[in-house]
């Protein structure tokens, strides 16, 4: 079911893409929540380019932050450790 859903969803991804500025590739670094947004194309594409370099995505109960801070994610990489 995984292949299935993955590729329903790469459809689906293609057809924002197709619809907005933004790629596909940059599309992978999104998250649900903001589609509203990406739909509107409020998103700067550059904040989704600095995701492909790097990024992490801290989540907890109050819900979802992307970090794009290289000095700031080695600290936070360190704490596990």
């Amino acid at each position: 079911m995984t292949f299935r859903a993955t590729h329903y969803f790469s459809i689906l991804l293609q057809e924002i893409a197709n619809r907005t500025k933004y790629t596909l590739h940059q599309l992978k670094y999104t998250s649900p929540k903001e589609i509203e947004d990406i739909l509107a194309q409020k998103i700067n594409c550059e904040l989704l380019d600095q995701r492909i370099k790097y990024c992490m995505c801290l989540l907890d109960i109050d819900g979802e932050e992307v970090i794009t801070d290289s000095d700031l994610i080695h600290e936070l990489d360190s704490l596990g450790r």
